[in-house]
């Protein structure tokens, strides 16, 4: 089955009551429903929200594609100005279209936004980070698959660099996540991570 995660981490955050947080995001409609595990977030329906290692984290399908916009959606001002010294992240990654998304926010500000879908690139801001650094360093494919994408899927050497980075790119969002856990979050007990999820 495929893993679709949509998640918003926030760190360096005062506040942790979601009364109080979520109709400064404009998310006041949401009410506390169960406490349930990571695992159940996968495909959300709904809002989850929960505090993981000292970090509030966020999961809603739509509300991440808010921070994908070119220009600053008032989603986005709304969690800027609830955590202004805080940094930011937006991850989703969707294993049923092949798509991805991060956006870093540090003090407000946007450092870093990259997107794409099904082996295209949609937007990408700002400089590379230090994750994608490492991911880019790597044998993204075996030489074995290369060979493949020429032999049989008759790729050239531009087509075939452009696969290559998409993939790199693809990876980003689970090799971020490790910031905000202190491991990746599909290598977590996500069983015995426990959150809230909210319906409106």
């Amino acid at each position: 089955m495929a893993w679709n995660k949509y998640y918003i981490f926030v760190t360096n955050q005062e506040k942790t009551d979601f009364t109080d947080i979520l109709p400064k995001l404009g998310l006041g409609a949401y009410k506390a429903v169960e406490e349930t595990d990571l695992y159940s977030t996968n495909k959300p329906q709904t809002l989850f929200a929960g505090n993981l290692n000292g970090c509030l984290l966020l999961i809603h399908q739509d509300l991440v594609f808010k921070f994908y916009e070119v220009e600053q959606s008032e989603t986005e001002r709304r969690f800027i100005e609830c955590f202004p010294n805080s940094e930011i992240a937006v991850l989703y990654s969707n294993e049923t279209v092949y798509g991805f998304g991060y956006t870093i926010i540090q003090n407000g500000k946007r450092v870093r936004v990259n997107s794409g879908s099904d082996g295209e690139l949609y937007y990408s801001f700002g400089e590379s980070l230090p994750e994608e650094i490492a991911i880019f360093s790597q044998n993204i494919f075996q030489e074995e698959e290369i060979e493949e994408m020429r032999e049989f899927e008759d790729l050239d050497e531009e087509e075939i660099n452009q696969r290559i980075h998409f993939e790199a790119c693809w990876r980003v969002p689970m090799r971020l996540t490790i910031r905000y856990l202190g491991q990746r979050i599909d290598e977590i007990d996500g069983e015995n991570l426990k959150i809230i999820r909210f319906e409106k």
